[in-house]
C-alpha cells in the first residue's frame, strides 16, 4: 500500500520505501483520483471526524490507567 497525495490537475506524489515519485502525466493523475474516490466516499470529515478522535483518545486514556 503507497501513500499518495492529489495536489491538483497536474501533480500527484507517490511515497514509497525508497523514495517519492512525482507523477504529471494526466493518465496518471485520473488514475490517482479514482484510486481517491472510494477513500474520499468513507472518510469521516468535521464534526464526524472530531467526534470520532476524541471518542478514540478518550478510550486509550481509559485503558492506560
Amino acid at each position: 500500500m503507497n501513500i499518495f497525495v492529489v495536489y491538483d490537475d497536474r501533480l500527484v506524489t507517490v511515497e514509497l520505501f525508497s523514495g517519492e515519485v512525482a507523477l504529471r502525466d494526466p493518465r496518471d493523475i485520473t488514475q490517482h483520483l479514482n484510486l481517491f474516490d472510494p477513500f474520499w466516499s468513507c472518510a469521516l470529515t468535521g464534526d464526524a471526524a472530531t467526534a470520532f478522535l476524541i471518542e478514540a483518545a478518550e478510550g486509550f486514556m481509559r485503558e492506560r490507567n
